[in-house]
């Protein structure tokens, strides 16, 4: 069986995945631009601290809510912080996150503390805390213990310890990291508040800075320093958030130096609130880098998204076209073999008609010609029905069938499209099993494996359609990662062609691929059969080998539901002619179909106007005419369809009987001529014994209503 392709991986599919494997601030590298920006913010600083410290000591006007509002700022910043960071830690899933995290978290509860000492909010649980001594202290222990957690961060990240933490363990070490956090500062605050008296004081009865608060802020920013130095020499300041990790540090030593290193300032000196906004700056900037990537991230979502969106109407289209060529093309290939039959039984018709006409007095002769002309238009007939029926643009519509059913009925269809040196054998299981798919899209799939497989064999060899129910289990599924354990029924379609090497099998469902010559094959065959087996949720398989021909297996899921058998059709026995001289208003574009179904409804007993257009019946309805029935094609010229016009006759005439006739199948009509649920319908070609009963059958319904 030779191979065909399958659609690829679209574009906008590509772009997603592009963008979830974007480098995020922990693993992307630093550009120019970064360290530019970097650089701009050290300059500024440098700037301001040039400008504070001659004016550090200045008092300024005494904003009292200055001071909360700027710990209630921090601490949102640093925990907002934390949280970016763990999100960060759950997709690269690199422990030297987990420090940072720690860090920005024990940073907001010592905030939080300090906040809450400033206000005497703690007095009710230890009396001695509410004082300026504790809430110093606590703003040196924030300043001087959070460059420590950058430093483990310098010592963990590339290193060996550094290797993606187990799916399993995250929510452990997140947790553990929560809390250290939580536990340090609880630690930090009660040592504080417990042994403050023994504590050098920070700041005097006047509420400055005692030369003790500039020792331990020299401290806390010789540490800054060299978690500074440290964090520099480990990493290079290779990614961006390296970059900025050094620069939060760089800002917060300067905060350091104004808020009591350099400087002998109050709270509400010049100094006090530059120290304040510089430490608004260190903690603002790791927090500003994640949400300026969190937002790039989210605009090219939110660009391939709309791509998506603008395209799916278009992809929708394209699709449908595909499915469309792909029947086409297997059409174009069968036509030669239906030409084939239709002119075999188009010399039948002729040559029958052509003898009873020169010998119309041999009643025995006419009688034997006339059965076969019968018979070959009948043949005719369903091959034409058949053809239709394939051949009919529509959307997928799943049901429940029966396959063997539907494989016994395309049988005819298959022969003509392989040919006569094809032998087809159908070994169809006794049981068979109901499968939820689109009938049409199974034949198309059952006819393209069996025209791969006559190519295969150079139009000569034998093909066996092949239906058992199966069962996979867990050991096929993981052999075949495109197939889930369940019950199936499979369909094989084998051939005694050439074969192919596994090389060929692996590529056989590639995009275009195909090992015809030019000219001789579109490469859609084995993507239709792909696509439908994923559109059913089934799996296909392909086993061969260089000159032991193909086994093409489709595996198809097992429907819960079970499938209507199809009852056959009763019919009247007996053909009753009109019994009161009923009146019947044919319309009919075609003059010939016209003139014939005209002469078969005189000769049942029944009165006949025939028109050729909508517009004419309409007249003979509105001018009173005595209608029992009307009888009207579907498909006519002149701007009205015979579902049109039972439309028109219904809003005239209500409850006036009406029955239409098509070349089409009904699927087709409804889909194209929007035909009413409850109209009833004779395909054509129609003999003379099928229109009496089924005439006869509207009317009796209707005298039995009315009781007439």
């Amino acid at each position: 069986m030779t191979g065909d392709s399958i659609p690829g991986i679209s574009d906008l599919d590509r772009a997603g995945r592009d963008i979830a494997a974007a480098p995020i601030l922990a693993t992307a590298p630093a550009t120019r631009r970064d360290r530019a920006a970097a650089l701009a913010v050290i300059i500024v600083s440098l700037i301001g601290l040039a400008i504070i410290l001659p004016l550090g000591d200045t008092p300024w006007p005494r904003m009292v809510a200055f001071i909360p509002a700027d710990d209630t700022g921090l601490a949102l910043i640093d925990m907002i912080t934390a949280m970016l960071l763990i999100g960060q830690f759950t997709q690269l899933r690199t422990p030297s996150l987990l420090p940072l995290a720690c860090g920005y978290m024990f940073a907001c509860f010592i905030v939080i503390a300090h906040l809450l000492s400033y206000a005497e909010a703690l007095r009710a649980l230890r009396p001695d805390m509410a004082n300026p001594q504790t809430t110093a202290w606590l703003a040196i222990l924030w300043h001087g213990v959070f460059p420590l957690f950058i430093l483990a961060y310098a010592f963990l990240v590339d290193g060996p310890a550094d290797r993606p933490a187990p799916l399993r363990a995250l929510t452990w070490l997140i947790a553990a990291t929560i809390a250290i956090a939580l536990g340090g500062a609880v630690l930090s605050v009660w040592i504080i508040t417990a042994v403050w008296p023994s504590l050098p004081i920070l700041v005097s009865s006047a509420g400055s800075g005692s030369l003790a608060i500039r020792d331990a802020s020299l401290a806390a920013g010789l540490v800054g320093v060299t978690c500074l130095t440290a964090l520099y020499l480990r990493t290079r300041a290779r990614r961006v958030l390296d970059l900025w990790l050094c620069v939060v540090l760089f800002a917060l030593v300067l905060d350091i130096l104004v808020g009591g290193a350099l400087t002998s300032r109050t709270a509400f000196s010049f100094g006090g609130y530059a120290a304040r906004i510089y430490g608004l700056l260190a903690a603002s900037l790791v927090l500003s880098a994640l949400l300026l990537e969190t937002g790039q991230l989210y605009a090219s979502l939110i660009r391939v998204l709309a791509e998506k969106r603008a395209q799916s109407v278009e992809l929708d289209r394209s699709e449908a076209a595909l499915r469309q060529a792909q029947k086409m093309e297997t059409i174009g290939q069968i036509t030669g073999g239906v030409a084939h039959d239709f002119n075999n039984l188009l010399t039948v018709v002729i040559g029958s008609l052509d003898q009873i006409r020169r010998h119309p007095d041999d009643v025995a002769r006419t009688v034997r010609r006339a059965g076969l002309a019968l018979e070959a238009a009948n043949r005719g007939a369903q091959l034409t029905k058949q053809l239709l029926t394939f051949s009919r643009r529509q959307a997928i519509r799943p049901e429940v069938i029966d396959p063997n059913r539907l494989i016994r009925e395309f049988d005819p269809l298959l022969r003509q499209a392989v040919g006569g040196s094809v032998d087809i054998r159908l070994d169809l299981a006794a049981e068979t099993a109901p499968v939820r798919v689109d009938p049409a899209q199974f034949q198309t799939a059952i006819l393209n494996l069996a025209v791969n497989a006559r190519d295969a064999m150079d139009g000569a060899g034998n093909l066996t359609i092949t239906t058992s129910v199966v069962s996979l289990d867990r050991s096929y599924a993981d052999l075949h990662p495109e197939a889930a354990p369940g019950n199936y029924l499979m369909v094989a379609v084998a051939d005694t062609g050439c074969g192919m090497d596994q090389e060929t099998v692996a590529q056989a469902f590639e995009p275009f691929f195909t090992t015809k010559e030019v000219g001789k094959g579109s490469g859609l065959g084995l993507s239709q059969v792909y696509g439908f087996a994923k559109s059913a949720d089934g799996h296909v398989h392909i086993r061969s080998a260089l000159g032991e021909g193909t086994v093409v297996e489709l595996y198809l899921p097992r429907s819960q539901v079970a499938f209507m058998p199809v009852a056959p059709q009763a019919k009247d026995s007996v053909i009753r002619p009109s019994a009161s001289g009923e009146t019947i208003l044919v319309v009919e574009d075609d003059a010939g179909v016209r003139d014939t179904t005209a002469e078969s409804l005189i000769e049942l007993g029944y009165e006949v106007i025939a028109v050729a257009d909508p517009a004419a019946a309409l007249d003979h309805l509105r001018n009173g005419a005595k209608i029992d029935i009307v009888f009207s094609d579907v498909v006519m010229p002149g701007g009205m369809n015979g579902a049109e016009l039972a439309a028109a006759i219904r809003l005239l005439r209500p409850g006036q009987p009406i029955l239409l006739t098509s070349g089409y199948s009904s699927a087709v009509l409804n889909q194209t001529h929007d035909m009413p649920c409850d109209i009833e319908i004779i395909a054509k070609p129609y003999r003379h014994e099928d229109l009496a009963r089924k005439l006869r059958r509207l009317l009796d319904a209707v005298a039995t209503v009315t009781g007439r």
